[in-house]
């Protein structure tokens, strides 16, 4: 099934946001059954690492339109500078990678103008290797992604345990070289054993015990896939792929692999997604504890917002609601994680 792309948004304010709303959601599929959240379990906060607001902001599920976040870790004392990368752990600490080389991490339940409880961070007087985007797996691992340098001669992901998450840590546990394919422009995820990076028009994947030069065990990509520009990933507790995927969303059956066509396309004016002209599209995305979908945005109107699908969300469908306005400190939403 083809579905519609529309281009120009125009200029976007939370009024005109809300007014799109009322389109009517179309073409919504459950391609599969999705995770759902435990009996008694916590209301899921939703964080965002947002580059050019120098902070980790967090919001509940239900919020919508210009609200201020529940969770906002920014000020000198958290040493964030234009953070590219977040991970949440299921402890709850959060971990944040910016182009000042380090990675910092902050306690659980931190909030506000507050210092790091860990920094990783290695080789300043020479090229340490700029940190990209990092994920927590279930045992409270990082998995960071590196542009290169001082970490390992080409793009690599460096394994971290949750003992050596402090101080200069270096080359114990690194997937690098030229059988990897890594590109660390793009996103990681880490779920049930296996490394997911998502880069350019496609995804690579990991058993999380490799180590060094090798070829990813399965990759995702070829013209059925739809894959241009795979800025973030992430993974659901049923093993679904949701892909950031410039101006559209692509979703991933369990198992996946090579020319794969995707099981669901969030696509078209209805989305709200950015498309070419209007803006810089999905930047990142996350999946709910429900399975609602989470998509971060920038617009070119220097509008960051963050759209939320309803689970099983399929074509030029609307976002359930919208986290959008100058409270919610949103700007340039380079990654999303779940708590």
């Amino acid at each position: 099934m083809a579905f519609s792309r529309v281009t120009t948004i125009g200029a976007l304010n939370v009024v005109a946001l809300g007014a799109l709303l009322g389109a009517a959601a179309l073409g919504r599929t459950v391609p599969g059954a999705r995770a759902v959240v435990p009996e008694g379990a916590s209301p899921t906060l939703v964080y965002a690492v947002n580059e050019y607001g120098y902070s980790v902001t967090a919001f509940r599920q239900s919020a919508n339109g210009n609200a201020a976040p529940t969770v906002d870790i920014s000020g000198s004392e958290t040493k964030i500078y234009e953070p590219v990368g977040l991970a949440v752990a299921r402890s709850g600490q959060v971990a944040v990678s910016d182009s000042g080389n380090d990675i910092t991490l902050y306690a659980a339940g931190a909030n506000g103008n507050v210092a790091p409880v860990g920094t990783i961070t290695c080789g300043r007087g020479g090229d340490p290797g700029v940190p990209g985007q990092i994920a927590f797996d279930e045992r409270g691992n990082l998995y960071a992604e590196y542009y290169g340098g001082y970490h390992a001669p080409s793009d690599a992901i460096e394994v971290y345990k949750p003992s050596e998450q402090s101080g200069c840590v270096t080359g114990k546990h690194v997937l690098f070289g030229a059988k990897t394919g890594i590109s660390s422009f793009g996103g990681i995820a880490v779920a049930g054993g296996t490394i997911y990076n998502s880069s350019g028009n496609g995804v690579l994947e990991f058993h999380t015990s490799d180590n060094g030069n090798v070829a990813p065990f399965n990759v995702i990509e070829g013209a059925k896939t739809g894959l241009s520009q795979a800025n973030g990933i992430a993974v659901d507790k049923n093993g679904y792929l949701y892909i950031a995927n410039a101006n559209d969303v692509r979703v991933f059956a369990p198992g996946a692999s090579g020319n794969a066509k995707p099981v669901a396309v969030i696509s078209g004016s209805n989305t709200l997604i950015p498309q070419p002209g209007s803006g810089y599209g999905a930047l990142s995305i996350a999946a709910g504890k429900d399975g609602s979908i989470f998509v971060g945005v920038q617009y070119d109107t220097n509008v960051s917002s963050i759209l939320v699908f309803a689970a099983g969300s399929n074509g030029n469908v609307a976002p359930e609601h919208i986290i959008t306005g100058a409270k919610t400190g949103l700007d340039w939403v380079a990654e999303l994680g779940i708590l």
